[in-house]
């Protein structure tokens, strides 16, 4: 949170809470991995901007001050499926990614900036996933998920 203040920027947004539940509950998942994780967000940041742009809605307000259009909307189907398509066509599970594309379509996410933080938010975790479970010793993968037995 203090990165947060200095940085005035959202380095905490919805999305991230799932993400540390999964890295710190459940370190060993595929979808916990440090590479799974980093590239979910991506993939769901990406796609919800491109929703944006398909749909004319880069500049207009969140659906919090405008309400739901049915363009909002459309952009909100289309980044739930591109993110769900790329994770699963690059063998890339990270459920969270779903709320992180949402909160771009939805407008409450949408300048560079703030994408920035959010994958900032987004590393942080991961590190203090990796370095927690090291000191513990839960071997938290380096960057792609173990191998199934």
């Amino acid at each position: 949170m203090l990165l947060a203040d200095a940085a005035h920027q959202p380095l905490a947004v919805p999305s991230l809470g799932p993400t540390a539940f999964l890295i710190f509950d459940y370190p060993r998942r595929p979808s916990a991995s440090p590479r799974n994780a980093v590239f979910g967000h991506a993939i769901g940041i990406g796609a919800g901007y491109l929703a944006l742009v398909v749909f004319g809605l880069g500049r207009a307000p969140s659906t919090l001050s405008g309400g739901l259009s049915a363009e909002r909307a459309a952009a909100a189907g289309l980044s739930l499926g591109l993110t769900a398509g790329l994770m699963a066509l690059l063998n890339l599970p990270h459920p969270p990614a779903a709320a992180t594309t949402l909160i771009v379509s939805l407008g409450f996410v949408t300048r560079p900036a703030e994408f920035g933080a959010l994958m900032g938010g987004v590393i942080i975790i991961v590190a203090e996933g990796f370095i927690l479970d090291r000191l513990v010793g839960l071997g938290y993968p380096v960057w792609k998920p173990h191998r199934e037995p």
